[in-house]
């Protein structure tokens, strides 16, 4: 389906100069029509749309037998075991796709694999289908600021030049004339 919209933030994303505020843009729930939002997000991929320090101004809906999404649901599911609160809202999931949902679901225990010490199988499935939004009562900044380092593109560092002097191919030494 055409969505011009979506197209032309999908042109152009290569051009954000700020990727670590692109989030704001395509997530807000005010981005116009639901549709162009999951377009955008199914085209460029959830890794380089999330911004881990604010979770909580996207909706989600993970499909998790893609790799980018699962890394979403890993990410909400350790921001959920640390901060305080009933953060999963809404939380829906489906074992398999074409199924109806776990009536009553909520986050496993043994989700997260950093701290479950139970006798089930660590870690979140490789198949299903998770509808949920975040919240949270206190963020834990320097967890988000780990885990967005870690698993999101969001997060690239800014070159320490400007912008101009990055988009050059040749630094200001190459120019230089020896004396």
């Amino acid at each position: 389906m055409f969505r011009p919209l979506a197209d032309l933030v999908v042109h152009l994303f290569s051009r954000c100069l700020d990727p670590e505020n692109f989030y704001w843009a395509v997530l807000d729930p005010t981005f116009p029509i639901p549709q162009n939002r999951n377009e955008v997000i199914h085209r460029l991929g959830w890794l380089n749309v999330l911004d881990v320090r604010n979770p909580e101004i996207a909706g989600y809906d993970i499909d998790l037998r893609y790799p980018d999404h699962w890394k979403v649901a890993h990410v909400l599911t350790q921001l959920a075991a640390v901060e305080p609160g009933l953060n999963f809202k809404h939380p829906t999931f489906r074992r398999l796709h074409g199924l109806d949902p776990i009536p009553g679901w909520d986050l496993p225990a043994n989700w997260d694999v950093v701290r479950y010490t139970g006798n089930l199988a660590k870690g979140i499935p490789t198949d299903g289908a998770l509808t949920l939004d975040y919240e949270c009562d206190a963020d834990d900044l320097e967890l988000r600021r780990d885990l967005g380092d870690a698993f999101t593109l969001a997060r690239v560092q800014r070159p320490q030049r400007s912008a101009i002097e990055a988009a050059t191919l040749l630094d200001e030494d190459h120019y230089k004339v020896e004396e």
